[in-house]
């Protein structure tokens, strides 16, 4: 909440520019977040993006998370995911 009135309320409504601007900034203003040991392919953010933008009611997506390479921590975070 705190990033979304950073973003929404402060950056962006404090900002000289006319209602019709602000609006269509709002519009398309959007937060990802991510651990810190993710990679991601930047054509499904895009992909993400078009489905997000085609139902004005959706508030929120999230995704799966699949763990890369071997070893006991790959092991370990297969077993956390999928609880």
């Amino acid at each position: 909440v705190m990033y979304m009135y950073y973003l929404l309320g402060h950056r962006l409504m404090d900002r000289p520019f006319s209602i019709d601007r602000k609006a269509a900034m709002a519009e398309n203003t959007y937060i990802l977040t991510l651990d810190g040991d993710i990679d991601f392919n930047p054509e499904a953010l895009i992909v993400l993006l078009h489905l997000m933008k085609k139902d004005r009611e959706l508030g929120a997506a999230c995704g799966r998370i699949h763990p890369m390479g071997s070893g006991p921590m790959v092991w370990y975070q297969k077993f956390e995911y999928a609880i």
